[in-house]
């Protein structure tokens, strides 16, 4: 399995693939860039499946923030 974490600035997603000579190299330019890890390390055989996970992953969190955001609405006292 392949081992990839992804970087995002703004809207731009991109990935780091993990454990070859340049992965540091790699991490250090994008970060100076400003741009931040995102989600958890994604084990994969390809990085079109690990990009899929990583969307899968997003769209999950999205949904469970959205969910929050109406429980909170619906509920204001517990803030």
């Amino acid at each position: 399995m392949l081992r990839f974490q992804f970087y995002k600035s703004q809207d731009v997603v991109t990935h780091v693939k993990l454990d070859t000579p340049t992965t540091k190299e790699e991490i250090r330019q994008l970060t100076e860039q400003g741009f931040m890890a995102s989600g958890e390390i994604v084990s994969a055989p390809t990085i079109l499946k690990a990009m899929e996970q990583y969307q899968a992953s997003q769209e999950e969190s999205i949904h469970a923030y959205a969910t929050f955001g109406v429980v909170m609405g619906l509920f204001p006292g517990i803030r």
